[in-house]
């Protein structure tokens, strides 16, 4: 018995030191988390396995930990170390788990769980994980990469958290509501920053969201990461500028910024969410990288883009990329892509020319039918595409207009995909070289595997001659 209030009194000693620290900014390191676990003298433990998932615990009074193989769900944890729940004040999770199932800890049970402690090699945490759990403390390893939705939004007492420093995505009010998230500073445009991610430029209540960042926003250089729906219904920004550095822009990061015109998006991106420009009802030009390998559903719907000549490298799109782009009259899926979604152009009604260049591109139902009526605001669209190819048998299958195009063969020179070499080429050429971005392959002039001064040179030359 005395072995045992003296371990709790060693691990509590260690818990106040742990709480006393500034989380956002001090790495807990690893030897802090083992000094907690060591000290632990358990009164009870056991185990549940399901399919691959392996689970085991152990309680000493106070702490509650959890370790094993594959992820902790919340499925089997009556009779086992739920019944703690009431009591524990420190979660620990981790010892060879890699992940936390959505609503694993999401009951209200865990209400008195003062600290939560993740240990390395947890890599993700699901939707609504600990949604319910009012802990004051809640520290991450590095070694996690993705945090989902509503996370820890209710915890009326979180004061500090601990975050990776290698996430690539956080889900949306993966903390909103509670004290530390919304105690976070802002800069002079409105912006929530910290370290390297951009957590939001908007504040959110119960059930509403409202825009903080207005006018000309400009986005500091060093941001890798913009976390989702970070700028949601800033309706008054007319401009953003995003820096080089930026890699990840989340689900919805755009939606509804109704002011907004023209976006450059930058060259280290790969990916585009779901809804990511979603209601930007005044944005006329969004500009993509090569860079760019997906693009999600709902991508651009209702944004005021006239055309779109999709990235060199894109392999898939959403569905619904193009809903209720009413000025849209062109798009044109490169040679790369692989994967086309359904629905792509629901209320298009000014939609004039779909180009596909893949022969093979997978393609998704994309006419629409109501009460078995065909509906009839792609009518007058013509599809281009090689002859007996996946775009061919689209527009047969649906009545629509094709036009077969001849073998695709790159002309040299050609930045912009349009199949010929002009002066707005050698202009975007010239552009990309002054602000450091790759211009397309098909510029290398002299073959030598890059493209630089000597092929404007020679666009140059091969224009006026």
């Amino acid at each position: 018995m005395k072995k045992w209030m003296i371990a709790v009194a060693v691990v509590g000693c260690v818990m106040a030191e742990v709480l006393a620290m500034n989380l956002s900014t001090d790495k807990i390191s690893a030897e802090t988390v083992e000094t907690i676990t060591e000290s632990m003298q358990a009164i009870d433990s056991g185990y549940y396995t399901v399919g691959e998932n392996q689970v085991h615990w152990e309680y000493d009074g106070e702490t509650l930990r959890i370790f094993g193989v594959g992820e902790v769900d919340d499925k089997n944890f009556e009779d086992k170390f739920f019944k703690y729940a009431d009591e524990a004040k420190t979660l620990v999770i981790g010892g060879g788990l890699t992940g936390i199932a959505e609503d694993a800890f999401g009951g209200s049970h865990y209400y008195y769980v003062e600290t939560i402690i993740l240990e390395e090699g947890i890599e993700y945490i699901d939707n609504y994980a600990f949604s319910c759990v009012n802990a004051k403390s809640f520290i991450m390893p590095d070694t996690v990469q993705e945090i989902g939705i509503c996370v820890l939004q209710m915890s009326s007492r979180l004061q500090e958290v601990q975050l990776s420093k290698n996430l690539v995505d956080i889900g949306s009010s993966a903390f909103a509501l509670t004290p530390w998230y919304m105690s976070l500073p802002r800069n002079e445009d409105g912006l929530t920053i910290l370290d390297d991610i951009l957590l939001n430029a908007c504040q959110v209540s119960t059930d509403y969201v409202w825009g903080i960042a207005k006018g000309d926003v400009e986005i500091p250089d060093g941001i890798r990461m913009i976390a989702d729906n970070a700028f949601q219904e800033c309706g008054e920004m007319t401009s953003v500028t995003i820096p080089e550095s930026v890699e990840l822009i989340g689900n919805g990061t755009f939606r509804q910024c109704h002011s907004l015109e023209s976006i450059t998006i930058p060259q280290k991106v790969t990916k585009i969410e779901s809804g990511t420009f979603m209601g930007c009802k005044s944005l006329k030009e969004i500009n993509l990288p090569d860079s760019v390998q997906s693009i999600g559903n709902y991508a651009f719907n209702s944004c005021a883009i006239t055309k779109m000549m999709l990235p060199e490298n894109l392999t898939t799109i959403g569905g619904f990329a193009f809903e209720y782009c009413s000025n849209l009259k062109s798009v044109v899926y490169r040679a790369k892509v692989e994967h086309i979604g359904a629905y792509q152009f629901v209320n298009c009604t000014n939609l004039q020319s779909i180009t596909i260049l893949n022969p093979d591109c997978e393609i998704e139902e994309q006419a629409q039918y109501s009460s078995g009526e065909k509906l009839d605001y792609l009518n007058n669209v013509t599809v281009y595409g090689l002859p007996n190819s996946t775009a061919q048998a689209m527009a047969e299958k649906n009545g629509w207009k094709f036009e077969p195009l001849e073998t695709v063969v790159q002309v040299s020179g050609d930045a912009n995909g349009d199949g010929q070499l002009s002066v707005v080429d050698v202009v975007q050429v010239h552009k990309m070289l002054q602000t450091r971005k790759a211009p397309p392959k098909s510029c290398d002039m002299n073959k030598d595997n890059k493209v630089n001064v000597i092929d404007l040179a020679l666009m140059k030359q091969k224009l006026f001659k």
